[in-house]
Protein backbone atom coordinates (compact mmCIF):
# COMPACT_ATOMS: atom_id res chain seq x y z
CA UNK A 1 0.00 0.00 0.00
CA UNK A 2 1.56 3.17 -1.40
CA UNK A 3 -0.06 6.08 0.24
CA UNK A 4 -0.83 7.73 4.01
CA UNK A 5 -0.74 3.79 4.93
CA UNK A 6 3.16 3.09 4.43
CA UNK A 7 3.83 6.10 6.71
CA UNK A 8 1.10 5.51 9.65
CA UNK A 9 1.97 1.71 9.56
CA UNK A 10 5.43 1.63 8.66
CA UNK A 11 5.89 3.71 11.43
CA UNK A 12 3.67 2.57 13.88
CA UNK A 13 6.10 -1.10 13.31
CA UNK A 14 9.34 0.70 13.84
CA UNK A 15 8.55 1.99 16.88
CA UNK A 16 6.93 -0.66 18.47
CA UNK A 17 8.74 -3.66 17.39
CA UNK A 18 11.61 -3.37 14.88
CA UNK A 19 13.25 -0.34 15.67
CA UNK A 20 16.56 0.09 13.65
CA UNK A 21 15.84 -2.92 11.94
CA UNK A 22 13.16 -1.71 9.73
CA UNK A 23 15.53 -1.12 7.26
CA UNK A 24 16.22 -4.37 6.83
CA UNK A 25 12.64 -4.99 6.28
CA UNK A 26 12.12 -2.11 4.14
CA UNK A 27 15.06 -3.87 1.97
CA UNK A 28 13.56 -7.22 1.78
CA UNK A 29 10.21 -5.74 0.80
CA UNK A 30 11.77 -3.98 -1.87
CA UNK A 31 13.71 -7.35 -3.05
CA UNK A 32 10.06 -8.90 -2.98
CA UNK A 33 8.40 -5.96 -5.10
CA UNK A 34 11.27 -6.37 -7.60
CA UNK A 35 10.80 -9.77 -8.13
CA UNK A 36 6.86 -9.54 -8.35
CA UNK A 37 7.66 -6.81 -11.15
CA UNK A 38 9.69 -8.98 -13.25
CA UNK A 39 7.33 -11.49 -13.12
CA UNK A 40 5.00 -8.86 -14.79
CA UNK A 41 7.54 -7.85 -16.82
CA UNK A 42 7.53 -11.04 -18.46
CA UNK A 43 4.17 -12.22 -18.50
CA UNK A 44 3.47 -8.63 -20.54
CA UNK A 45 6.02 -9.82 -22.82
CA UNK A 46 4.37 -12.80 -23.47
CA UNK A 47 0.90 -11.40 -23.39
CA UNK A 48 1.53 -8.07 -24.21
CA UNK A 49 -2.06 -6.77 -24.91
CA UNK A 50 -2.83 -7.47 -21.12
CA UNK A 51 -2.11 -4.76 -18.51
CA UNK A 52 -3.51 -5.86 -15.33
CA UNK A 53 -4.19 -8.94 -12.68
CA UNK A 54 -7.73 -9.36 -14.20
CA UNK A 55 -6.26 -9.96 -17.96
CA UNK A 56 -3.18 -11.92 -17.06
CA UNK A 57 -5.36 -14.36 -14.99
CA UNK A 58 -8.09 -14.74 -17.77
CA UNK A 59 -5.00 -15.12 -20.33
CA UNK A 60 -3.51 -18.08 -18.39
CA UNK A 61 -6.01 -19.40 -15.90
CA UNK A 62 -9.11 -18.85 -17.52
CA UNK A 63 -12.28 -16.32 -16.84
CA UNK A 64 -14.03 -17.55 -13.66
CA UNK A 65 -10.51 -17.42 -11.90
CA UNK A 66 -9.89 -13.90 -13.43
CA UNK A 67 -13.47 -12.86 -12.28
CA UNK A 68 -12.50 -14.04 -8.68
CA UNK A 69 -9.52 -12.13 -9.25
CA UNK A 70 -11.17 -8.61 -10.44
CA UNK A 71 -13.47 -8.95 -6.97
CA UNK A 72 -10.38 -9.23 -5.24
CA UNK A 73 -9.13 -5.83 -7.10
CA UNK A 74 -11.87 -4.13 -6.12
CA UNK A 75 -12.43 -5.23 -2.48
CA UNK A 76 -8.06 -4.27 -2.53
CA UNK A 77 -8.67 -1.06 -3.75
CA UNK A 78 -11.62 0.04 -1.32
CA UNK A 79 -9.43 -1.08 1.92
CA UNK A 80 -7.26 0.35 0.62
CA UNK A 81 -8.88 3.43 0.01
CA UNK A 82 -10.63 3.84 3.47
CA UNK A 83 -7.22 2.53 5.04
CA UNK A 84 -5.40 6.21 3.38
CA UNK A 85 -8.67 8.14 4.03
CA UNK A 86 -8.13 6.80 8.06
CA UNK A 87 -4.50 8.00 8.06
CA UNK A 88 -4.91 11.65 6.52
CA UNK A 89 -7.90 11.95 9.17
CA UNK A 90 -5.67 11.86 11.78
CA UNK A 91 -3.32 14.07 10.18
CA UNK A 92 -5.47 16.56 9.09
CA UNK A 93 -6.64 16.49 12.91
CA UNK A 94 -3.81 17.23 14.24
CA UNK A 95 -2.68 19.73 11.89
CA UNK A 96 -6.40 21.67 12.56
CA UNK A 97 -5.35 21.18 16.29
CA UNK A 98 -1.50 22.64 16.13
CA UNK A 99 -2.37 25.62 13.35
CA UNK A 100 -6.13 26.80 15.23
CA UNK A 101 -5.74 25.38 18.75
CA UNK A 102 -9.40 24.28 17.98
CA UNK A 103 -9.48 20.85 19.73
CA UNK A 104 -12.27 18.77 18.22
CA UNK A 105 -14.96 16.91 19.80
CA UNK A 106 -13.52 13.30 19.72
CA UNK A 107 -16.79 11.72 18.88
CA UNK A 108 -16.57 13.08 15.16
CA UNK A 109 -12.95 12.26 14.55
CA UNK A 110 -12.66 8.78 16.02
CA UNK A 111 -13.90 5.74 14.39
CA UNK A 112 -16.86 3.84 15.35
CA UNK A 113 -15.20 0.50 15.99
CA UNK A 114 -11.51 -0.08 16.41
CA UNK A 115 -8.92 -2.42 17.15
CA UNK A 116 -7.25 -4.30 20.29
CA UNK A 117 -3.35 -5.38 19.54
CA UNK A 118 -3.03 -6.82 23.03
CA UNK A 119 -6.07 -9.28 22.94
CA UNK A 120 -6.70 -9.45 18.78
CA UNK A 121 -10.43 -7.82 19.02
CA UNK A 122 -12.39 -5.58 17.58
CA UNK A 123 -14.03 -3.57 20.29
CA UNK A 124 -16.94 -0.71 19.52
CA UNK A 125 -15.19 2.98 20.66
CA UNK A 126 -18.51 4.90 21.87
CA UNK A 127 -17.95 7.20 19.02
CA UNK A 128 -20.10 8.50 16.42
CA UNK A 129 -17.83 8.61 12.86
CA UNK A 130 -14.92 9.64 11.86
CA UNK A 131 -15.90 12.57 9.66
CA UNK A 132 -12.80 14.11 8.16
CA UNK A 133 -12.11 10.46 6.63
Amino acid sequence: LIGTGIFVLSGEAAAKYAGPAIIVSFILAAIVAGLAAFSYAEMSSMVPISGSAYSYTYATMGEYLAWIIGWDLILEYLLAAATVAVGWSGYVVHLVQTISKYNATQWIVEAPVAWNEESSIFYTTGKVINLPA
